[in-house]
């Protein structure tokens, strides 16, 4: 069974190469690629509603700040936290 934290990195990975392909150019850890997505709003939200999909949940607005952008161990333990409500 995948690890729902490697699921957030593989969707972090395909967004960024279908709507930010500039960034995979670069050498960088995946919490640094989950905090650049910030500077692009767009793929910011895109990779947000992907997760919401993927996981059939639905973050609320006061869960996507800038903690949520920081860390996808913090991230994916958000994810679990509402997989198992």
């Amino acid at each position: 069974m995948i690890k729902t934290r490697d699921r957030v990195v593989t969707i972090l990975n395909e967004v960024i190469e279908s709507d930010y392909a500039e960034l995979n150019k670069l050498e960088i850890s995946d919490d640094e690629k989950l905090r650049a997505i910030t500077s692009e709003s767009m793929v910011a939200l895109i990779f947000v509603t992907t997760l919401e999909d993927e996981f059939s949940i639905e973050f609320n607005d006061d869960e996507i700040d800038i903690a949520f952008f920081n860390s996808i161990d913090y991230l994916a333990e958000t994810v679990d936290g509402h997989l198992n409500q």
